[in-house]
């Protein structure tokens, strides 16, 4: 096992060698949070009212399948600023030197040369960007590839989509992460591989690992030059998951021990990841505590499902948690509750922090709606989530994309997008722990979109709410394997997928809530040509199809069910918690609501 582990660490040994070189750390506020240009003037232009202000240069000798990812790039740059004009490519020895330049591969240019002689190791590519010129350099031809479609994504999320307009930011600078093919590590026996997140990032996972392995790993990193940021644990009792975030010259490491699978996970991700705050320091306490589950637009988006949850912090500032689907009537919605229940000292409501569980729309959506509706009408101080750059189920890079350039527009918002499990933050009155994201997941396969969601457990004095968002099997599986029980357990949950399918029977006897936050719609307009037509009664098909819905219904523990398609619904901390057993009459939710919604 010894040996396994040092194996291992040398897959970061060759970037923690390169934190010796002079190369200054990305600061997360200036990656994470730039504007869109032409506002930002800490962007690098490469297009400007749609003419390019660069050139791509390349070495005088290429093979086919380099001048092929190059061309590629180079087309999708030309998409990218409406097609209008080609890209000029280079021969680094034939060309003089333009005012701009991306310059790709082992060029002559005295900055390639620079990066070239730091590739080494077991690592595939570097980006950087340097004053006048973007800097590609890779071992082989499909990392070059990988390297041009990660410094793609990149460019993409900073354009603003007017007037051909784009650039990245100067403190861009990215290091592929590891070869696939370690030396050795495949006569371990028990290394499970790499997992690519599709943003220069990925996760290593290997078994049989014990505490003690955990700490020398640990050690390790710390006698190469790694700063151990931050701890965290999960669990109190027993075998207690742990976790540390360490921080090289470039790049950023969250280790993870999970002892009730002998497992280690390692992400491995640049050096711009965004620290998460211990805390967020808090103004008087002037509100209790309390949490809406609000009921969602399912006549307006036409659809079935939907979330959306608001927490009244004590500083009277908001928690929210996704919101629900992209049309005006949800905005307004959420606007309007958030406006009526601010305190009055507070010129406009205040979000201290809004969380994103995945990238499907009836979560997400209700974001889109608020920035074009009520960007100005609300303050937000931070974007909470964990996505993946790669497709998974129907989720692709470019969901990730849009979401958190819609995330930018909002003036002062921090963006903290690399949420890993065990991390914590305390916010005025309410305490929160992440427990599961996409890449906990590895090396299971993800089920669909739904097992990227990011749960988590918000604290309220002695009282535990768990969010569950989308998650499915392979997230429901991780959790409960994984996970110490004392973690899951708790007082409120909210059910998984909206009582679709979702998490297993298994996990929620773990949990065992006394109350459950259902969010699913009593009335449907899914595939209805018009609102005259009669709409479905939506959970009467749902609440006892699956043996975990049926679980939830019919358990003696579960005292209480709340529904958002009875409407929106108020629970205030400390909260009393139901004793007798009571369920909501759907016959009668449904003839109300139906008409309610029939004669909008």
């Amino acid at each position: 096992m010894k040996k396994r582990i040092r194996l291992i660490c040398f897959l970061l040994l060759a970037v923690l060698a390169l934190t010796a070189c002079d190369v200054e750390e990305v600061s997360p506020t200036e990656e994470d949070t730039t504007a869109a240009i032409p506002v930002n003037t800490d962007l690098f232009p490469l297009a400007q009212d749609g003419k390019f202000v660069f050139a791509i240069v390349t070495p005088t000798k290429t093979t086919a399948s380099f001048d092929e990812a190059v061309n590629k790039f180079a087309n999708s740059l030309q998409m990218l600023s409406g097609g209008k004009n080609m890209v000029e490519i280079l021969l680094d020895k034939q060309a003089a030197t333009k005012e701009y330049e991306i310059c790709v591969g082992n060029t002559g240019r005295e900055e390639s040369v620079e990066e070239w002689a730091k590739l080494e190791g077991d690592f595939d590519y570097r980006i950087k960007v340097f004053d006048q010129r973007v800097t590609v350099v890779a071992k082989s031809e499909s990392s070059i590839a990988k390297a041009l479609d990660e410094l793609l994504n990149a460019i993409r999320s900073e354009a603003s989509g007017k007037g051909g307009n784009f650039g990245i930011s100067k403190s861009y600078q990215r290091v592929g992460v590891v070869n696939t093919a370690f030396p050795g590590l495949n006569q371990t026996g028990t290394f499970k591989g790499e997992f690519d997140c599709g943003d220069g990032s990925s996760i290593l996972y290997c078994e049989d690992v014990t505490e003690a392995d955990y700490e020398a790993y640990l050690d390790f990193l710390n006698s190469k030059g790694g700063i151990l940021k931050k701890t965290y644990t999960l669990g109190s009792e027993n075998k207690v998951n742990r976790y540390a975030l360490i921080k090289g010259g470039e790049y950023t490491a969250y280790c993870s021990y999970l002892p009730t699978v002998n497992a280690m996970r390692i992400y491995v991700g640049g050096a711009g990841d965004t620290d998460l705050p211990e805390s967020v320091a808090a103004g008087d306490a002037v509100k209790p505590v309390s949490l809406w589950q609000l009921e969602v637009d399912t006549k307006g988006s036409k659809a079935n499902g939907g979330m959306s949850y608001v927490i009244q912090l004590a500083d009277g500032t908001y928690l929210v948690i996704d919101g629900g689907y992209n049309t005006k009537a949800e905005s307004d919605r959420l606007y309007q509750l958030l406006l009526e229940n601010k305190p009055a000292s507070h010129e406009k409501p205040i979000i201290t922090a809004w969380f994103i569980t995945h990238l499907h729309v009836d979560h997400y959506g209700c974001l889109n709606s608020m920035t074009t509706h009520h960007l100005n009408d609300v303050e937000v101080r931070g974007f909470y989530f964990n996505f993946p750059y790669i497709t998974i189920g129907d989720l692709g890079a470019i969901n990730a994309k849009s979401v958190t350039m819609n995330m930018k527009r909002w003036s002062g918002a921090v963006l903290y997008g690399k949420l890993h499990s065990g991390m914590s933050i305390a916010f005025p009155g309410v305490d929160a722990e992440i427990i599961c994201t996409y890449e906990d997941v590895f090396p299971l396969a993800h089920a669909d979109g739904n097992d990227t969601s990011m749960s988590f457990i918000l604290k309220v004095g002695e009282q535990k709410i768990l969010f569950l968002g989308d998650s499915e099997a392979s997230e429901s599986v991780t959790m409960e394997t994984t996970l110490p029980e004392d973690v899951l357990k708790c007082d409120i949950l909210q059910f998984a997928h909206h009582g679709y399918e979702g998490c297993n029977k298994a996990l929620y006897v773990k949990a065992d809530p006394t109350v459950v936050l259902w969010p699913m719609n009593v009335v449907g307009w899914q595939g209805k040509e018009s609102y005259s037509k009669t709409p479905d009664n939506v959970i009467s098909t749902w609440y006892r199809k699956l043996s975990a819905n049926k679980y939830i219904w019919d358990s003696t523990s579960v005292k209480k069910i709340i529904l958002s398609g009875e409407g929106t619904q108020k629970i205030s901390f400390p909260y009393q918690l139901p004793t007798s057993r009571t369920r909501p009459n759907l016959d009668a939710i449904y003839s109300t609501k139906k008409k309610e919604q029939q004669e909008k």
